[in-house]
């Protein structure tokens, strides 16, 4: 098998939208909303769905927080 290169770059995480995802934990993680301009909680199932970020510090050192 050989590993194929880069074809552009990872997506910003600012720009994605959080999903929970099918398992039913429920972890706070963290998102940026525009239309907020702000770091923003939401709770994660516990697997698959879409984190944007694990902390909101995380969140807001990447994004701002509106400032």
């Amino acid at each position: 098998m050989q590993c194929k290169p880069n074809q552009g770059s990872a997506p910003n995480p600012c720009s994605l939208e959080p999903q929970t995802g099918p398992c039913k934990a429920a972890i706070p993680k963290y998102y940026y909303s525009k239309k907020d301009n702000s770091c923003k909680e939401f709770i994660w199932g516990g697997c698959g769905g879409v984190v944007p970020f694990n902390t909101l510090q995380d969140c807001q050192q990447q994004c701002g927080n509106g400032n």
